[in-house]
């Protein structure tokens, strides 16, 4: 018998979510098995129960900082990305990402901190939601 969890974000005192634990996350979405059925459609076995989820990807643009950000609009079907509508930040939506950006020869990792460290390396971000923001660099 299983059991649902839910999962309420904590919100800091500016109203932005507080991050879960972003490294453990992308540990976790490394051991998961990713296949594109369509483009921004994936299948993502999980590597630690072995279930399969329906996971949609597909970007966006929203105003964060006070500068409109690129944004990752993701939706899974596991029982937490049925809580959290289009900003579902789960592993396996993060290894759908990873799958993307390395068939277009680009590296991804997450981090919970804002884009501006990125923005001075010259690299591209996105906000994934839940306070979890993706670095994109070029595979050297």
């Amino acid at each position: 018998m299983t059991t649902k969890q839910t999962f309420t974000p904590k919100i800091t005192k500016t109203g932005k979510p507080v991050a879960r634990n972003v490294g453990e996350m992308w540990a976790k979405a490394k051991t998961h098995t990713v296949v594109c059925t369509a483009p921004g459609q994936y299948e993502v076995t999980s590597g630690e129960s072995g279930d399969t989820y329906k996971v949609s990807v597909f970007q966006g643009q929203a105003v964060m900082e006070g500068a409109t950000a690129q944004t990752l609009r993701c939706t899974c079907g596991c029982d937490y990305g049925q809580y959290h509508a289009s900003e579902c930040a789960c592993s396996h939506t993060l290894a759908a990402v990873r799958f993307a950006l390395a068939n277009k020869g680009l590296k991804a990792t997450g981090t919970a901190n804002s884009p501006v460290a990125a923005r001075k390396a010259h690299r591209r971000t996105y906000y994934a939601g839940e306070g979890v923001w993706v670095n994109v660099r070029p595979v050297a």
